[in-house]
């Protein structure tokens, strides 16, 4: 395994933390906005999906504490709204940021 240099680990690390953090904000957002549309309270999302209202919650609400919805959750909700799963995912461009300290990674990022 090639040596990393610690300081572009961190930074790598840092930047997929904002990102898993912004996409989980951004799914939350579709799945309050697809369930609204519905006119749908999170308690009748929760028991077409048989789980918790608190679920429901905490996947409109993401917190950076907590784990986020697996592939197979986020499928059986857009299934449930009547959605395609990719629709969820699908978000306006965010440019990023580069990451500095790796040859390469600054254009690529």
């Amino acid at each position: 395994m090639a040596h990393v240099d610690p300081e572009y680990r961190e930074q790598l690390e840092a930047a997929a933390v904002r990102g898993e953090s912004d996409l989980l904000i951004a799914i939350g957002d579709a799945i309050r906005r697809f369930r609204g549309v519905r006119e749908w309270e999170q308690k009748d999302l929760a028991d077409k999906l048989c789980t918790s209202q608190g679920a429901i919650s905490r996947w409109e609400n993401p917190d950076k504490n907590e784990r986020g919805m697996n592939l197979r959750t986020l499928v059986r909700v857009a299934l449930v709204l009547g959605v395609d799963p990719w629709t969820l995912l699908l978000l306006p461009p965010k440019p990023l940021p580069p990451l500095s300290g790796h040859a390469g990674m600054e254009k690529d990022y």
